[in-house]
């Protein structure tokens, strides 16, 4: 269950969905485990988690729905795409170095 710790220890989860991605055994089983964290009684917060379209995917598969949110890279560039992520992985890195100062000035 090594890889059910990885997920639930990372700051950020960035899941590249594509037609075939719910069909393959290594991925269901890396999906059950950021389902778990997403609908579990974790701490982490539901926004450390992007959903990324690679090409058109099963989302009742994945038990998405279309407002549950993605990045839709058919239509960006692959550096709009890393840019996307980098900022996200600021606002949250920002974020925890508040909570650990709050932490430690209280």
């Amino acid at each position: 269950m090594e890889l059910f710790k990885l997920y639930v220890r990372s700051e950020l989860v960035v899941v590249f969905l594509s037609s075939t991605y719910h069909e393959k055994p290594w991925t269901r089983l890396e999906y059950g485990a950021i389902y778990s964290r997403r609908y579990g009684n974790g701490d982490k917060d539901k926004n450390t988690l992007m959903f990324i379209k690679v090409e058109d995917f099963n989302c009742k598969e994945l038990a998405l729905s279309e407002g549950d949110g993605y990045i839709d890279a058919t239509k960006e560039t692959n550096e709009n795409i890393a840019s996307i992520i980098i900022k996200k992985w600021e606002l949250i890195d920002q974020r925890s170095k508040a909570q650990a100062q709050g932490a430690i000035s209280v």
